[in-house]
């Protein structure tokens, strides 16, 4: 989910991607036949000048995860923000817009960085959609359900009514949790829509969280980030330069295959950054943990 009450900059991104891969890589199972291509998407929706240089870092790493993979990466933005509403239901209008055109779309919103590019959607977010269902969420490390990653089966008739329901849902339009506010009234409310939607119970699959509920991020009682795990989603923390400062911080390390210094995150989510320069420097040259 994308968070809003950022101090820097007006904001939301939630992020656009495209690839294909080839079905001869999925075997034995029939809804794959030889020499056909899968198309799917990898989406993020994108606006606000200060919020774009704040999520720089994880825009960047999904190019990049792209790029390794050979998928093609798009960026939403203007040409469906509705400014009637908070800018967050805006993803809705942009998963409407590219449905029909793909097999599979992967939301993931834009305050997320990909922090294991070696993972291949195909091999650790696909495998959970079986056939009658159309769509897998995750709980987050609070337990609570979450749409900032979230894999769609596309061509879905009950997906694009889905959507246009959660977007209907005018009593949830300022609700602090926005559009995930109406996937889960519907979800809680609709018993066929249930039957219709996978929820992985693992946050770490595809929803890892540096913080819990405290705004700690040395917590032992909740599944928080570990190495390996395929992103980062920074739900929750509504400074845009904090999380600036954190993705490029995680994604040093990340790199170096090492755990980041919680003790630090802790320390910086209660004491964000002034400024881009400044998260931009203790982000790239805080020294990384022994």
């Amino acid at each position: 989910m994308v968070m809003g009450g950022h101090t820097h900059g007006q904001i939301h991104s939630e992020s656009v991607n495209f690839f294909h891969i080839r079905l001869s890589i999925a075997k034995g199972d029939s809804r794959f036949q030889h020499n056909h291509v899968m198309r799917i998407a990898v989406l993020t929706f994108a606006v606000g000048g200060d919020y774009l240089k704040a999520m720089e870092p994880g825009l960047q790493s999904k190019r990049d995860y792209c790029h390794r993979h050979g998928y093609t990466f798009l960026e939403g933005g203007a040409d469906v923000w509705d400014r009637k509403k908070p800018i967050p239901w805006s993803k809705i209008n942009f998963i409407l817009k590219y449905l029909d055109d793909y097999d599979y779309l992967f939301w993931s919103d834009g305050d997320v960085i990909i922090t294991n590019p070696s993972l291949r959607l195909e091999d650790v977010i696909m495998p959970l959609l079986p056939e009658g269902k159309d769509m897998v969420w995750c709980k987050d490390a609070c337990g609570n359900l979450n749409n900032g990653n979230v894999l769609f089966r596309g061509r879905s008739a009950w997906v694009r009514d889905f959507l246009r329901r959660c977007y209907a849902q005018e009593h949830l339009t300022h609700h602090i949790w926005w559009d995930n506010a109406a996937f889960c009234y519907l979800w809680e409310t609709q018993a066929d829509d249930r039957e219709r939607i996978v929820t992985c119970e693992d946050p770490a699959l595809f929803n890892a969280y540096l913080f819990d509920r405290a705004n700690s991020a040395e917590s032992t009682a909740v599944r928080l980030y570990k190495p390996g795990d395929f992103l980062v989603h920074f739900a929750g923390v509504y400074d845009a330069w904090n999380i600036h400062r954190c993705m490029l911080y995680v994604a040093r390390c990340a790199a170096a295959g090492k755990a980041p210094n919680t003790a630090l995150l802790t320390h910086w989510r209660g004491h964000p950054p002034l400024t881009l320069a400044q998260a931009a420097e203790e982000g790239a040259r805080t020294p990384l943990p022994l």
